[in-house]
């Protein structure tokens, strides 16, 4: 029986492997991937080498680099498989893998098994299998039952890398807030990272960040990432209509949440519909608790369709005159179409004592209370310039204490008092 090894973060495709290979696959879940590659091989056992190793889907090109490279030294002769998806940087990740066959995750039952043949026939040929070794073949005709490996944490202080979830527990409803401003400028990129590393921290792997601001979204710049897919990759295709293929696509973050960067170029934002964009953020609430959307500013087609979307609004302010009637003028619009979410969270930013404005005269010019104030800080800038969020970054500076305070009212205990505080007024 030819020995297959799968060493992935997902769990689905661990899954959809053990149904269709049985005894052939041993499969070894990503918790522990954080703390080595090292800890990754010890789990295998000198008398149970694998012949044939997968790689994937959902590994960092750090985690899979590592991860060959200790595979090959261990045992050398394997072949290693990298289960990814097709993108711009394969040849590359090959190239420095040394790997011998990329397999797409979302292949069918057929295509894996032609693969997998393929390459026990390779094996035969290089002599790194023995003559009567049993070619792979499809569970009905294997043993029912596969070994699955599973590892404990080594230490209760790190914060394993995520693994895409399958979908929310059932009766569970998922929270869309739409971070809007009617100017740029306003600060809602900082308070959409922040919140969705303040949500992680509440429910970890439950948290995705839409970057929607189509022309000229810098969530990935602010996040320190380099995706290999934005979002009009997952508006086209295969991935509107197949969440295994979306979920390839999805960038994760460190702090435990996945983000739908923004795209490359205007051109390409241009050319994502409302419409798609709607679609996009109903397919990613049947697998995420919290979907976070960071909106272009103003009420465009985007904007619009995402606050028809969502449960809650977080709409923002600064305390410069424009800004204010700016507000004041988006809340009557979303108020008289009909569209403003139940939950409403307005949050003054960039607030200081210099710019001849209060807080009571901000409330009094919007009609509506203020719910959070983040105070003017050169440490939000600095966590900027970084690519390190305040709430990632564990900062005590008061901006980083206003933003855990916004992320507490999306808490479970903020539920009950929704609806009485949308209903307060501010009278001038």
């Amino acid at each position: 029986m030819t020995r297959l090894l799968l060493i992935s973060r997902s769990r689905e495709y661990e899954a959809r492997m053990q149904a269709l290979l049985g005894r052939n696959l041993a499969t070894m879940v990503g918790a522990f991937l954080p703390f080595g590659a090292d800890v990754v091989l010890e789990q295998v056992a000198d008398d149970d080498q694998p012949e044939i190793v997968l790689l994937g889907p959902f590994l960092s090109y750090e985690d899979a680099y590592r991860l060959s490279a200790g595979l090959h030294q261990r045992f050398p002769g394997i072949c290693l498989v990298l289960v990814h998806e097709n993108h711009a940087d394969i040849e590359e990740w090959v190239s420095d893998m040394d790997v011998h066959a990329v397999l797409s995750p979302t292949a069918d039952d057929a295509g894996v098994l032609e693969l997998l043949g393929s390459v026990h026939a390779w094996l035969l040929e290089m002599g790194a299998l023995t003559p009567d070794s049993t070619p792979i073949e499809p569970l009905g005709l294997l043993e029912p039952e596969a070994e699955i490996v599973e590892v404990e944490a080594a230490s209760p202080t790190e914060v394993p890398e995520p693994i895409v979830t399958l979908a929310l527990p059932e009766g569970t409803r998922a929270q869309i807030i739409a971070v809007v401003s009617p100017k740029g400028g306003l600060g809602k990129t900082t308070v959409a990272t922040n919140l969705a590393v303040g949500l992680a921290k509440l429910a970890p792997m439950s948290v995705v960040l839409v970057d929607a601001d189509m022309q000229f979204g810098d969530v990935a710049t602010v996040l320190g990432l380099d995706p290999a897919h934005t979002l009009p990759d997952m508006v086209r295709d295969l991935a509107p209509r197949d969440l295994m293929v979306l979920k390839t696509f999805l960038t994760p973050h460190p702090s435990g949440f996945y983000v739908v960067c923004g795209s490359e170029s205007p051109a390409d934002g241009d050319d994502v519909t409302g419409e798609e964009l709607s679609h996009l953020v109903r397919q990613l609430t049947g697998i995420f608790r919290y979907v976070i959307i960071d909106t272009s500013p103003g009420l465009g087609e985007h904007t619009l369709a995402a606050l028809d979307e969502a449960t809650d609004a977080v709409v923002l302010c600064s305390m410069a005159v424009p800004s204010v009637r700016g507000l004041r003028k988006e809340l009557a619009v979303l108020s008289n179409i009909g569209i403003m979410p139940a939950g409403r969270h307005v949050v003054l930013n960039f607030a200081d004592r210099m710019s001849g404005l209060s807080r009571r005269d901000v409330e009094a010019t919007i009609g509506v209370p203020v719910d959070v104030t983040i105070p003017r800080s050169n440490a939000v800038v600095v966590s900027t310039n970084r690519g390190v969020p305040l709430l990632q970054d564990g900062s005590k500076d008061p901006a980083a204490k206003a933003l855990a305070e916004l992320v507490a009212r999306f808490g479970r205990t903020a539920n009950a008092r929704r609806s009485l505080l949308n209903r307060r007024k501010v009278v001038a």
